[in-house]
């Protein structure tokens, strides 16, 4: 397993043009098996999109004194 199918994941999604968030997952595989399932909903355009982005980094608390 790779640093980036550890990493957290958002997914953000296209429908019909506008941006929506469809969550934040602790992996890119749950990422993905989130999207896939969303991409397969009933309810969807065809031409609805969407996208994973991992979160790279962290987020420290800045240290005072």
């Amino acid at each position: 397993m790779t640093l980036l199918h550890a990493q957290p994941c958002l997914v953000l999604t296209d429908r019909s043009g506008e941006i929506g968030w469809l969550g934040q997952f602790k992996d890119i595989a749950t990422a993905r098996a989130a999207m896939d399932g969303w991409l397969k909903a009933t309810d969807r355009d065809p031409e609805d999109a969407a996208f994973i982005h991992p979160i790279l980094g962290s987020c420290r608390p800045a240290m005072e004194g």
